[in-house]
């Protein structure tokens, strides 16, 4: 059980709701190891070279949603013509940007917590937090997409063939997007192949594999659907209830 609420709160919420949640500190963590990855974190990222990162990812991407081929609306201002559907498109972040930022020393070690239990979990996670920003962590995804992909509904898992995944769906994503995604193969398997249009790295299958795992747990556990609940729940109630009906046990206890 305490192995289970440790992966929950360091891991699975945090990368579910995004903003940062406290993290309880766990037995099945190493003090020093958490010390280290803080001291290794380097400065907090910020949000002021979006536009940059954009731009970036754009360019990598052809311009284009990495899922859909939906191209981005600025194409014509960067000389590159609109094929098919236009649409705008996000620069996603794979481990979410919150992972990255900090504000003081609390959150400093809350994050360090949240990133020694994801190599702890995922040996081969080579990303820092002070690489978020990387285009190795980062997809060019239509709004739909981005919204699907940020909630677990979406995941892009790797085939074994370089840059080449099968897509996964899971309950709640927008099935608008069935109609622009590649269709299905003879297998009954969504597969798809990226390509870079310029220098930047591709999207780090590595990443995306963990992507993908944690949206497995998510579904397969009903964990996400749990979080979900609460979270709206929390967000409803702004205090307890007069009547006594509030159940304070599962706002308290729920992670």
């Amino acid at each position: 059980y305490d192995l289970c609420r440790h992966l929950v709160t360091s891991i699975l919420l945090p990368m579910k709701t995004r903003p940062r949640t406290p993290v309880t500190p766990s037995p099945f963590l190493d003090g020093n190891k958490v010390e280290e990855m803080a001291a290794a974190m380097g400065e907090p990222a910020t949000r002021s070279a979006q536009q940059q990162l954009k731009e970036n990812c754009l360019e990598r991407d052809n311009f284009q949603c990495m899922l859909t081929g939906i191209t981005d609306i600025s194409a014509p201002k960067h000389g590159r013509s609109i094929v098919g559907y236009s649409g705008r498109t996000i620069p996603s972040h794979i481990i979410p940007f919150s992972l990255g930022c900090w504000d003081n020393n609390e959150e400093n070690q809350e994050i360090a917590r949240i990133w020694t239990t994801l190599r702890r979990c995922f040996p081969c996670l080579m990303l820092q937090p002070k690489h978020i920003n990387n285009s190795a962590n980062l997809m060019t995804l239509s709004q739909e997409a981005h919204s699907s992909f940020g909630a677990f509904e979406l995941a892009f898992d790797p085939t074994g063939e370089p840059n080449e995944y099968e897509i996964f769906t899971f309950p709640g994503y927008p099935t608008i997007l069935d109609l622009h995604m590649p269709q299905p193969n003879m297998y009954g398997k969504r597969i798809i192949k990226f390509t870079s249009y310029s220098d930047a790295e591709l999207p780090s299958s590595v990443v995306l594999q963990i992507h993908a795992t944690l949206s497995k747990i998510l579904h397969a556990s009903g964990m996400g659907k749990h979080i979900d609940d609460v979270m709206r729940e929390r967000d409803r109630i702004r205090g307890l209830s007069s009547d006594g009906s509030t159940d304070i046990s599962r706002l308290l206890f729920a992670f």
